[in-house]
């Protein structure tokens, strides 16, 4: 297994890489020819890069993959995919300039977004288009599947709660202080929610505390929720920041239970030097493709992933890497039951009836609905995973699954 550390130069080389060649189709609609676009809005650069540029590649390795076998085949044609890849630099006002470039160059498809600020802020330039599909495969924000052209084939913080909860009370933990990502825009909206759901669970809030993206400092906030004693920490943001909370909670003397939504990995704790701090900290997330290959459903679909993305990329799969690469996989799979690439209600129709079994190379924990199908409203559900540390290969591993909801 191999490692890459996101240096100035390594981010400014895949940046290149990915945004090579993603030039405005000839015919200057969704498709040229045999040629489908699709537009990729990825965190690139920024504050969000650490699991945009794992995402990208998993969009990218699909889209190679299937290229590289001749394209798929709609209606006895075979049609190959040219990626529009926009860096949105982890940036809402980016983002919406990276989206109308997309939009302007003829894609019909999305597929990317991780921020939920991004979502948030080309969201309304979107939502009521029926002409226009956008596959959202990390951004967890709340209520954006309510919307026509939005899919999202990735778990949402609704989920998270739901599984942080069981977890809470199946350990018996009823006083927690919370600390939150106050930039992170999911992570805000789902908050009333959290707090609504610990109060009808019997667990006490005794602090609540917030920080901002980045942030390098939170001993204020820490040192304010520690001198409430509570039973457990429930930390929610993204994963280096995370990690670097985490350690300076364990520097002021807390070590109690801590339990994080963050999909920490050993590049945040190596890069936080927090390996000795995470004792007793769990990880409640959707799995990602490396936790699966312990859950004999996904074995072998997750087996053959790893395994592809690591000889293409020399380091291991990303938190929503999966997710992506599954994302492309459930796209082309929908305009192959519509038979259509052109005509995006019918690719919506099928993307509405779709089941697990249509999908080659789908990687996913994806539980499908009642029907079988694997949108719910727009929404897919997943099985979600508790993870812990082992200071052994210093890294997160599945110690437990849950149900999806």
């Amino acid at each position: 297994m191999h490692r890459r550390s996101l240096s100035l130069i390594g981010v400014a080389a895949l940046t290149a890489s990915l945004l090579a060649g993603c030039g405005s189709s000839d015919s200057g609609s969704g498709s040229g020819g045999n040629t489908v676009r699709i537009g990729q809005l990825a965190e690139l650069t920024g504050g969000a890069a650490s699991f945009g540029l794992p995402q990208a590649n998993g969009i990218q390795l699909a889209v190679d993959e299937i290229n590289a076998a001749g394209g798929f085949d709609v209606g006895g044609t075979k049609h190959t995919i040219e990626l529009d890849t926009q860096d949105n630099k982890s940036d809402a006002t980016a983002g919406v300039t990276a989206l109308q470039k997309i939009r302007s160059d003829g894609a019909k498809y999305l597929v990317g977004t991780g921020s939920s600020a991004v979502l948030g802020a080309y969201l309304p330039i979107v939502k009521d288009d029926q002409n226009f599909i956008s596959l959202v495969v990390g951004a967890a924000l709340v209520g954006a599947t309510d919307n026509v052209s939005i899919y999202r084939p990735r778990v949402t913080l609704t989920q998270y709660t739901a599984a942080t909860l069981q977890y809470l009370q199946e350990k018996k933990l009823t006083k927690l202080a919370l600390l939150s990502d106050s930039q992170h825009a999911g992570y805000v909206a789902e908050t009333p929610t959290y707090l609504a759901g610990l109060e009808a669970a019997g667990i006490e809030v005794l602090a609540q505390e917030s920080y901002k993206l980045g942030d390098t400092d939170f001993a204020a906030q820490l040192t304010a929720m520690l001198r409430t004693d509570p039973e457990v920490l429930s930390l929610r943001g993204y994963a280096p920041d995370t990690a670097r909370i985490v350690k300076q909670a364990r520097e002021l003397g807390y070590d109690g239970p801590i339990v994080t939504n963050a999909g920490l990995s050993k590049t945040e704790v190596t890069d936080a030097q927090a390996g000795d701090s995470m004792t007793d900290v769990v990880d409640i997330v959707a799995p990602t493709s490396l936790d699966l290959v312990q859950n004999d459903t996904y074995k072998a679909a997750a087996e053959a992933f790893n395994t592809a993305y690591e000889a293409k990329f020399k380091e291991e799969p990303g938190f929503t890497s999966a997710s992506a690469y599954s994302g492309v996989k459930i796209l082309v799979a929908a305009m192959q039951k519509a038979g259509t690439v052109t005509d995006v209600p019918k690719v919506r129709e099928a993307l509405d009836a779709l089941t697990p079994a249509d999908v080659t190379g789908l990687v996913d924990s994806v539980k499908p609905n009642a029907e079988g199908k694997i949108f719910t409203n727009h929404q897919a559900a997943y099985e979600m995973v508790v993870r812990a540390y082992d200071p052994a290969d210093q890294n997160f591993h599945a110690v437990s699954f849950v149900a999806g909801t």
